[in-house]
């Protein structure tokens, strides 16, 4: 995934924040949209995928923290950076908790956002990749599993068709012997 070509959500209930990150974002090379409130996020991210999504805490309606939840369990893969007040930072861990990457205090500076916001999407790529590997590796340990079940059956049929010929050589062999008694 090119960052720079990222798609980004940006959600919060000030129109100020919302297009002034935006339009910071869009310079930077991202492709944003915005939402004004938690419900009509969780719209536009069932409707289309995000990269990363940027969400105000404190929201009328539907919080930030109501939304997080649900949009992570239909769409696991989304990064997530938190926008809060200066005094909510505890709320802000309560969400990195829940499944955010990161999360910024207002008033920001636009230029540490974007820092901030590269470093989530770089994170969610490492986590992509990660699970990546892990399904690899998980797929190439069924595969030998699979392997050493095929030669353990072929091992034991090999043993059984031995014993049964190891059998009839010593069946024969006690025939043989038997008419030489007295």
């Amino acid at each position: 995934m090119n960052e720079a070509r990222a798609t980004l959500l940006v959600v919060d209930d000030e129109e100020s924040i919302r297009s002034g990150v935006s339009r910071k974002l869009q310079t930077e090379g991202y492709v944003c949209m915005t939402a004004v409130n938690g419900r009509e996020a969780l719209e536009k991210i069932a409707a289309q995928h995000f990269d990363l999504v940027l969400m105000d805490i404190k929201m009328p309606g539907m919080s930030g923290i109501e939304v997080l939840p649900q949009m992570l369990a239909k769409h696991p893969d989304t990064g997530v950076v938190m926008i809060t007040a200066v005094s909510d930072t505890q709320t802000a861990v309560e969400a990195m908790k829940l499944g955010a990457f990161d999360y910024v205090t207002k008033p920001f500076d636009v230029d540490n956002l974007v820092v901030r916001v590269e470093k989530a999407l770089e994170r969610r790529k490492l986590v992509l990749e990660n699970k990546n590997y892990q399904y690899q590796l998980e797929q190439m340990v069924e595969q030998q599993v699979g392997e050493i079940r095929q030669y353990y059956g072929e091992a034991v049929q090999a043993l059984a068709r031995e014993e049964i010929a190891l059998e009839k050589l010593l069946d024969s062999s006690c025939m043989e012997e038997e008419p030489h008694s007295d």
